[in-house]
């Protein structure tokens, strides 16, 4: 008899062990109840976001490796999703690239550029050349802006244009470049979000770049090796 006594209570302590959440439940200690648990069931997870909100605020990006000797990177900057004290001015260094700024939100203004205090709106879709002197720039609170920074020379290549004019300068991209660039220009200032963004600009300039390659192969490897070779001598001038 004590060991048919026994035998039961092995197999309840078994059925116990292979319920959910029982096996670890101490000796003595209540089981859930299902009644409860049916009436305040677990919450659902939080479904991830999507669209914009799914993007960081800001953020710099790199171009894909095909497009590297072309474009320095992409980066963009939400000032509406940005907390309330953050900074609506952007302040540039001297810098050998040129880029394609588009706003999509709100309005920017240009304080100061080639060294000179100025007061003056910026396009929603504006072409920065390279700038021997910082420039600052002021957007609205709810400003929101996309750029696609190129590589020096790279611009002028695509383009066939002469971008010495535009050094120290920002200007209406839409009035600068090629017609053939608008169509560009007005569906990467109209996508959803900034990673569509990215996507147009890589899948326009892939194929151009691409040619751009086979034609002028020999000029490429010049510039590819004149600014790797300026970035190895501030690197040194850095350590010594």
């Amino acid at each position: 008899r004590r060991w048919w006594r026994r035998c039961i209570a092995t197999r309840a302590r078994s059925a116990r062990a292979d319920r959910p959440g029982e096996g670890s439940r101490p000796r003595g200690a209540p089981g859930r109840d299902p009644v409860m648990a049916m009436e305040h069931p677990a919450p659902a997870p939080a479904e991830p976001p999507t669209g914009p909100q799914a993007l960081p605020a800001s953020a710099l990006q790199a171009p894909p490796g095909a497009l590297a000797d072309c474009v320095r990177a992409f980066f963009w900057r939400d000032l509406g999703r940005q907390p309330p004290h953050t900074p609506a001015d952007t302040r540039v260094p001297p810098s050998p690239y040129p880029g394609i700024i588009w706003l999509t939100r709100g309005t920017a203004r240009l304080a100061e550029c080639a060294g000179t205090p100025t007061a003056a709106a910026l396009p929603a879709i504006r072409l920065s050349g390279a700038h021997r002197h910082p420039y600052h720039s002021v957007s609205s609170r709810d400003g929101d802006s996309f750029c696609l920074a190129f590589q020096p020379g790279a611009l002028g290549l695509l383009t066939g244009q002469d971008l010495a004019p535009l050094t120290d300068r920002i200007t209406d991209a839409v009035t600068w470049l090629p017609e053939e660039w608008h169509p560009f220009l007005a569906a990467v200032h109209t996508a959803p979000d900034h990673g569509a963004r990215q996507a147009l600009c890589v899948d326009f300039l892939a194929p151009r770049w691409a040619a751009v390659a086979d034609r002028h192969a020999a000029w490429l490897q010049v510039l590819h090796q004149a600014w790797q070779r300026g970035a190895r001598q501030a690197l040194a001038s850095t350590l010594d």
